[in-house]
Formats: structure tokens, C-alpha cells, sequence
């Protein structure tokens, strides 16, 4: 978070210290693509291949207009 407007919490729950791994999120199968997407999950416009984000790159580029772009 770039400008948070209140002060942060980080609550972390259900810790327990093991001698052995016992990761429920992290395994053998990563979790996020070569593009940076969140694998277990769906969604139209999810690039499967890098001809599809290149297409989808392409489409943005002609979609954006001089002047779109605003900063905060």
C-alpha cells in the first residue's frame, strides 16, 4: 500500500512453530504463471499463452488515448 490513510494492522493467525514443514499454501506446484498470475483461479482475459498477452498488450495500446492516463 503506496499511501495508506490510517495506521496498518498485520494480524497473523493460526502460527505454530513445527520441526517439520507443514506449509498448507506452499508446495511443489507454484502458485502464480510466467506472467504473473495467480494460478488456481480463472478469469476472462487470463493470458494462457504470450501470444495471448501480446494480443492483450495490443489491445490496450490502441484502446488508450492521448490524455487517459491520470495520476493521483
Amino acid at each position: 500500500m503506496s499511501q495508506p490513510i490510517d495506521s496498518q494492522i498485520l494480524e497473523i493467525r493460526n502460527v505454530r512453530l513445527t520441526m517439520t514443514s507443514q506449509d498448507t499454501v506452499f508446495g511443489a506446484n507454484p502458485l502464480v504463471d510466467e506472467f504473473g498470475q495467480w494460478i488456481p483461479a480463472d478469469w476472462p482475459g487470463k493470458a494462457k499463452t504470450l501470444d495471448e498477452l501480446k494480443t492483450s498488450w495490443d489491445q490496450e495500446d490502441k484502446a488508450l488515448q492521448p490524455g487517459d492516463l491520470k495520476v493521483f
